[in-house]
C-alpha cells in the first residue's frame, strides 16, 4: 500500500489572493518564485490559514480586514456619508467662477448661503431659515 499525500489548506482553486482577490496573473513574485504564500492570521481569537500575495502578506490584521472587506466597508461608509449629508442638508454646488465642487453651506440669520472654498466667491443665498 502506497502513501497518499494530503494537502491541508491547499492554495485556492481560483488562484486568487485571499485578501485582495487578485488573480495570480496580476501578482508580483516572491523571492522564491511563488505567487501566493501561506500565512496565518488571528480571526477573532482563532488562528486560520490565508494564502496571500506579496502586497498583502505584510499587512497587519487590521489592514488585512479592511482590504478583505473593502466593498462592504465602502458601502457602509457611503451610507454614513449619505446620512450625514441629509442630516446637515449639505448640498454640493459647483462654483460658477472657478468650476470647483469645493463649496460650503453656512447658516445666516435669514437663511443659508453657499460659498466656494477655493476662490471664496459667494454663490447663492437660499430662503428663510426653518
Amino acid at each position: 500500500m502506497g502513501t497518499q499525500k494530503i494537502s491541508i489548506n491547499p492554495p485556492p482553486a481560483d488562484k486568487k489572493c485571499e485578501c485582495c482577490d487578485r488573480h495570480i496573473s496580476e501578482l508580483k513574485l516572491f523571492k522564491d518564485g511563488k505567487l501566493l504564500m501561506k500565512t496565518f492570521r488571528d480571526f477573532c481569537g482563532c488562528v486560520g490559514a490565508s494564502w496571500e500575495c506579496w502586497d498583502c502578506i505584510g499587512l497587519n490584521d487590521k489592514e488585512y480586514y479592511k482590504m478583505k472587506n473593502k466593498d462592504e466597508l465602502t458601502k457602509i461608509m457611503e451610507e454614513k456619508l449619505d446620512k450625514i449629508k441629509e442630516e446637515k442638508e449639505l448640498i454640493i454646488k459647483r462654483c460658477p467662477y472657478c468650476k470647483s465642487d469645493d463649496t460650503y453651506k453656512s447658516n445666516l440669520r435669514e437663511g443659508f448661503e453657499y460659498r466656494c472654498n477655493s476662490c471664496g466667491e459667494y454663490i447663492e443665498k437660499i430662503g428663510e431659515r426653518k
